[in-house]
């Protein structure tokens, strides 16, 4: 019985800790923001782009976004000459994806397969039809999020 008591003891101080390094691991959303927009920097993306977006990156760190994945995912868009109205949409597209639950790193990856299809069609920067293609990716992404769903 001693020793019962014992191991209900340890598995409940166990769970105490786990829970009380996840809660501390949790950041100031403002604060989050702020690493965020200075990791952009870092990163040369311009400020007015960083700027642009703060509401949709608020939004998605918010919602649980992880931060690096968002950095990342700027970046990427950036390097690929996709800037102003572009990234704007880009990233407004990315927060839809999250706010339907999709995790971060994924909805970026979306985005970005959605861009890279619409490259390799010689769609540039400032096309329509490459937002299209970003469009036809987060549909897919959501329709495929709907029959799971509906299949539960």
């Amino acid at each position: 019985m001693r020793k019962r008591g014992i191991i209900l003891y340890l598995s409940c101080l166990c769970g105490f800790l786990v829970v009380s390094s996840v809660c501390a691991q949790e950041e100031d959303p403002a604060a989050s923001f702020r690493k965020l927009r200075a990791g952009l920097a870092r990163s040369r993306v311009p400020a007015e782009d960083i700027r642009s977006n703060s509401a949709a990156l608020r939004s998605m760190l918010a919602r649980g976004a992880n931060r690096d994945d968002l950095v990342t995912a700027v970046v990427q868009l950036y390097r690929k000459g996709i800037f102003g109205g572009a990234m704007n949409t880009s990233i407004n597209y990315m927060d839809e994806l999250i706010a339907a639950g999709v995790p971060s790193g994924e909805s970026a990856g979306v985005v970005l397969q959605g861009i890279d299809r619409g490259m390799a069609q010689g769609f540039k920067c400032g096309d329509q039809a490459l937002m299209n293609e970003v469009r036809r990716a987060v549909r897919e992404k959501e329709q495929s999020l709907d029959k799971s769903k509906n299949s539960e």
